[in-house]
């Protein structure tokens, strides 16, 4: 899940990601719905991750506990199993665990992406070509500035 929200790459996109992505301090993404080329700096707990998943020697970063290589409906299974568990465990959240969804990491990685750098910063990390596309993924709200005082005291007069 940290590598999905970090890069704010599909599942699909996650399941490909193979050592030989990783050149010149940067892993390389050919996204597989758009053919969009990314390089994605690695630093901070994406390279972490990247480190530690790469030590196991194999060409692929992901594979389940049998040798297979993760695919993307892997993925999306294995986190409806785990959301399950969290409605057991928060049974108060019930309705909005079941509604959150493994793809919704990349919209909430294009959405924090903007509120950090900006739209055009968000468009580049999701690989989107055009404004439509980033609308659907980037969940921003409208800034709204609050009032510059609080309400007003009446004078001793009452008025």
């Amino acid at each position: 899940m940290d590598l999905a929200y970090l890069t704010g790459q599909r599942p699909v996109d996650l399941t490909n990601i193979q050592r030989s992505h990783i050149a010149n301090s940067y892993l390389h993404i050919v996204q597989q719905k758009t053919a969009a080329k990314l390089r994605i700096e690695l630093k901070g707990k994406l390279k972490e991750i990247l480190e530690r998943r790469f030590k196991n020697g194999k060409d692929y970063l992901f594979y389940t506990q049998r040798g297979a290589r993760f695919t993307s409906e892997y993925i999306t299974a294995t986190f409806a199993v785990i959301r399950e568990k969290a409605i057991k465990q928060y049974p108060d959240y019930a309705e909005e665990l079941r509604q959150f969804q493994f793809r919704d990491l990349r919209a909430k990685s294009g959405t924090d992406k903007a509120m950090l750098l900006g739209m055009e910063a968000a468009r580049q990390h999701l690989g989107h070509t055009s404004e439509k596309m980033m609308k659907v993924y980037v969940r921003l709200a409208p800034i709204i500035p609050p009032l510059e005082n609080s309400v007003p005291k009446a004078d001793k007069k009452g008025e």
